[in-house]
């Protein structure tokens, strides 16, 4: 951040009296710019023993599958952001109700914070938008896993898949970090 966006003067990062972190604050009026974690929803979505999937049609990681996701608007509920993406990249309406919490994690490394939600479909008519190029199912062993947009949910993806399985599912508190952190990912049940 460079300018106020209160009164357009500039900013200087520092720690302001008081505080303990740095921040953006402006020169000229003193107003503190706050910059928190975004919300990112996703829904895990499965017919039978098989998972929906989109491919990504634009980048980040354009090409590559991932589970439908996106980020929280103001005004959302978790589920009521959560149903909307899922129908903007699938064509899928799903109440709000029809989901059930699956997972929350920190993604420390980008400032985000991620729940996921977890429902089960009778049938999968789909059309993409945009974003998506492809939406297929696949089974655990069908999922092109070299392929997955975002490699460090791949232990949790396979959480889900035995749980489908079992049925019988889990919530879970995590701490997810890139494939490339050699601290790796934390994943704890909350639940019995």
């Amino acid at each position: 951040m460079n300018f106020c966006s209160h009164c357009g003067h500039s900013v200087t990062c520092r720690i302001p009296d008081g505080d303990n972190r740095l921040r953006c604050v402006c020169d000229a009026c003193g107003t503190i710019h706050y910059e928190n974690p975004k919300v990112l929803v996703s829904v895990m979505a499965n017919v039978g023993d098989r998972l929906l999937w989109v491919r990504r049609a634009q980048p980040p990681r354009a090409g590559y599958w991932f589970i439908p996701a996106g980020f929280m608007e103001h005004g959302e509920s978790l589920q009521e952001a959560a149903a909307r993406e899922f129908a903007e990249e699938t064509g899928i309406i799903l109440p709000p109700e029809a989901m059930q919490l699956y997972a929350v994690g920190s993604l420390v490394s980008i400032n985000e914070v991620y729940v996921a939600f977890r429902t089960t479909l009778e049938h999968a008519n789909c059309k993409p938008n945009a974003e998506v190029s492809e939406i297929r199912l696949f089974s655990e062993p069908e999922l092109p896993w070299e392929s997955l947009a975002f490699p460090e949910i791949a232990d949790q993806v396979r959480c889900f898949y035995r749980e489908v399985r079992e049925g019988r599912f889990g919530i879970y508190l995590g701490e997810y970090r890139a494939s490339h952190d050699p601290a790796g990912d934390k994943v704890i049940r909350v639940d019995g």
